[in-house]
């Protein structure tokens, strides 16, 4: 958006052309729901039929599947009853893409295009279901070339997470964006580079598959970065 407060970019139009309770719309944390998908009715949930059978570690898994369940179940119901807004909101389907794409556009640059394009070219998919774009050609366009390139990449990226993920863990606990404890900090810095230092082992000296590590490391120091 420019100094006029005119339009001009396309998140600011999913942004500022959307109610605004909406774009900040959603579970809270503690009421999140703990599955892929949205419960089809209002049935109460229940324990597994074979809950008895279970482990004792299966079933405190189990426990709390069905406890986090049931918070949300209750979160539809009351609000159905007492926030139609609220639940209203929920509804929107445009409401997680919208939102996706505004806290992308907003992060800090982390080296990470990705998640970024990947929210751009699902919107463009949206956008003319957005108030007032009628008529108006959406301002982002891709290639049928470039979004066969990106959904061959998304897909990588995709089997890639879980092990990043489990990086993070084990120099301790960093977050998506980088930040981690002063009290973990030089700890942490040791366990990248013994990590790193692994990682290198495994390849075996393949001068490739090093360099490829050395570029795409999730750890390196972006400052100084073009």
């Amino acid at each position: 958006m420019c100094d006029s407060f005119e339009i001009t970019r396309y998140a600011d139009h999913a942004l500022c052309k959307s109610p605004f309770a909406h774009n900040f719309s959603g579970y809270p944390r503690a009421f999140e729901n703990p599955d892929t998908e949205e419960p089809p009715n209002l049935k109460e949930p229940s324990l597994p039929a074979d809950y008895e059978t279970l482990s004792g570690e299966a079933k405190m898994e189990a426990d709390e599947l069905h406890r986090r369940r049931l918070l949300l179940h209750y979160y539809r119901l009351f609000n159905g009853g007492l926030n139609k807004a609220h639940l209203s909101a929920l509804r929107d389907p445009l409401l997680y893409p919208r939102q996706h794409l505004v806290d992308r556009a907003g992060r800090q640059w982390s080296g990470n295009l990705m998640t970024l394009k990947g929210a751009l070219i699902r919107m463009t998919e949206y956008w003319p279901n957005l108030p007032d774009t009628k008529d108006v050609t959406c301002p982002v366009q891709f290639t049928n070339a470039e979004l066969e390139e990106f959904f061959e990449k998304e897909e990588q990226l995709f089997q890639l997470n879980p092990v990043v993920n489990l990086w993070r863990e084990q120099i301790g606990g960093a977050s998506e964006d980088g930040w981690i404890s002063n009290e973990n900090y030089e700890s942490a810095r040791q366990k990248v580079v013994e990590l790193m230092e692994s990682l290198i082992a495994i390849a075996e000296g393949d001068q490739e598959d090093i360099a490829l590590l050395e570029k795409g490391w999730p750890f390196r120091d972006q400052e100084g970065d073009n």
